[in-house]
């Protein structure tokens, strides 16, 4: 398998096959942009922009229903040290001018605009603020859970279909559920499209991963992976500019569709995506196994020469006609090893993700605004990647797993007491030791401008 895969990373070495080998390389890379993109995406649909209560002049007293401006602004909606309250409005008792209480918004809501580069999203189209806050965290949990779902789907079509099939039927139903999310006329509807989009996605994304990592032979894998994950990045980045060009958020859901749909039609041929040959003899079709080697190994000279031992023994093999053995996900409980390992880096990722969540939701009243909150996430993401390739191969994965194991419980315990302090203000600088006076309360946007006037 070593000498179908080529000197270099993915294969990528010289001579008149080091073109077909580079597509190669590039086609197990290259959709990690796409498909981040996809990811990324619910990041801008459910950013929420700064708002406050449209004013009610039913609830005003008679001499005050005349006001307009920032006059009626004053009378009917409180004034908090951050702004504009978002979801109180002034309370008046029949005919007296000072008002006795506050209660929630009758009228709808003001957004500042745009957030997260857009114009309008998932927030400000069915105005999830205030008592409907709670519908954006469904609709990403939602999303997560269609990634689950997806992952476990699509895991099993690999192992039964193969790898580049359950990649190409993947992004095929991703094109027609990214497309109905965009044309969703209500939010239940966008909350089952999100579900199945998702599960596309992930569908996606595991037949690659899996791909690319049987299409390389093991001493260029961590090259490999590590340039699939700054293409991951890559695409993550680029998000928040296709938002600005977009201005909509059902024009960028389409926008990231249709590069979804490019890359589907693109990748269908055999020449940028071949088949695992691995998953080919595990399932013994040899035949195609045969073939795909070929493929692989397809400059001549020194990679054919050391092939012929292998072909030779596939076509020995092949004389037999042995039926093609299939394997299922349930055999692995019958490995202690495999089983072990699964168990543990399964945990693993389950705890850095739910720290994750933990460090996004205490960094946003720090970063109230999208973009800063937005690339401060994507800026560790690069360091631990930039980390891996400079560690990983000189230490070890297992030491590098521990060592990120343990600053990973290090910084759950670290923000366990950074939150401690409830107060926007004190809670990171007071928790430090260092004086909250010089970091006032954000106030809203100044440069942007209301959706609509008073």
């Amino acid at each position: 398998m070593a000498a179908a895969s080529g000197p270099g990373p993915g294969g990528g070495g010289g001579g008149s096959g080091g073109r077909p080998r580079g597509c190669r390389a590039a086609g197990g890379w290259a959709p990690c942009a796409a498909l981040a993109l996809g990811w990324a995406l619910g990041w801008a649909l459910g950013a929420e922009p700064p708002h406050r209560c449209r004013p009610d002049p039913a609830l005003l007293p008679p001499p005050l229903r005349r006001l307009a401006g920032s006059a009626l602004l004053r009378a009917a909606v409180p004034r908090l040290r951050a702004g504009w309250s978002p979801c109180q409005l002034y309370r008046y008792r029949g005919t007296a001018a000072p008002p006795n209480g506050t209660g929630p918004c009758t009228r709808g809501w003001h957004y500042a605009m745009p957030a997260a580069g857009l114009r309008s999203n998932l927030v400000t189209e069915w105005d999830l603020v205030c008592a409907a806050r709670w519908k954006v965290p469904l609709e990403q949990t939602t999303h997560l859970l269609g990634w689950a779902l997806g992952s476990v789907a699509a895991g099993m079509a690999c192992d039964r279909f193969g790898r580049r099939p359950t990649f190409l039927v993947s992004l095929g139903l991703a094109v027609p559920l990214g497309l109905s999310v965009a044309l969703a006329i209500d939010f239940v509807m966008v909350l089952v499209a999100r579900l199945l989009f998702g599960a596309a996605l992930a569908g996606a994304f595991l037949s690659l991963y899996v791909a690319r990592l049987e299409l390389c032979d093991p001493p260029h894998r961590l090259e490999v992976t590590m340039i699939a994950g700054f293409s991951w990045l890559a695409g993550e980045l680029l998000l928040p500019g296709l938002a600005v060009l977009c201005r909509d958020w059902r024009v960028l859901q389409g926008a990231v569709t249709a590069v979804l749909a490019l890359l589907a039609a693109c990748w269908w041929c055999p020449a940028l995506l071949l088949e695992s040959p691995r998953w080919l003899l595990a399932t013994q079709q040899l035949d195609r196994a045969r073939r795909t080697l070929r493929a692989l190994a397809g400059s001549g000279g020194r990679e054919a020469e050391e092939q012929s031992s292998t072909t030779a023994e596939l076509e020995a093999l092949a004389e037999r006609c042995p039926q093609p053995h299939y394997h299922t996900v349930c055999e692995i409980f019958g490995t202690r090893v495999i089983w072990k390992n699964a168990v543990i880096l399964g945990f693993t990722a389950f705890i850095g993700s739910g720290i994750r969540h933990c460090f996004t939701r205490n960094l946003a009243p720090h970063l109230p605004r999208f973009l800063p909150a937005y690339f401060a996430l994507r800026g560790p993401e690069a360091a631990a990647c930039l980390f891996l390739c400079v560690t990983a191969e000189r230490c070890g994965r297992r030491a590098v797993l521990l060592l990120c194991t343990v600053l990973t419980g290090t910084a759950s315990l670290l923000l366990l007491a950074l939150t401690q302090c409830k107060e926007p203000g004190e809670g990171l600088w007071g928790a430090l030791g260092f004086a909250p006076s010089w970091l006032p309360p954000p106030p809203l946007p100044a440069q942007t401008s209301w959706s609509s006037s008073c």
